[in-house]
């Protein structure tokens, strides 16, 4: 394996460690020809230019394994059930906040205390 290969986008040697594999680029050893970073831009910039072409692939392929992913999610709910219901209770808590901590105030407020004299 060489110690340095080049990018075809930056032009920069690099370390191995800075490409992605790729089983299809026999010659480089299974290594890409684009270094992590030019990958990482290049993916960025199709994903805001093909925004809608991205959602209708995922929508299509959503609906062609609806009943896969809803058997996953069963199971990864059974299997996960308490720690998923402590997160969200959380986050109730977190989003709820003030709402919770008004109730309690209005609760044991002075002026809501009804007097027995009356």
């Amino acid at each position: 394996m060489k110690s340095f290969y080049l990018c075809s986008i930056c032009n920069l040697e690099k370390s191995p460690e800075y490409f992605g594999k790729n089983k299809k680029h026999k010659i480089r050893e299974g290594l890409s020809y684009k270094c992590k970073s030019c990958t990482q831009l290049y993916l960025k910039e199709y994903r805001t230019k093909n925004k809608e072409v991205i959602a209708i692939k995922k929508k299509v392929a959503h609906v062609a394994n609806k009943s896969e992913n809803n058997a996953k999610s069963r199971s990864y709910y059974a299997k996960n059930r308490k720690q998923l219901l402590a997160k969200l209770k959380e986050k109730h808590k977190g989003i709820n906040r003030d709402k919770i901590n008004s109730k309690r105030h209005e609760a044991y407020s002075p002026e809501k205390k009804i007097d027995k004299n009356d």
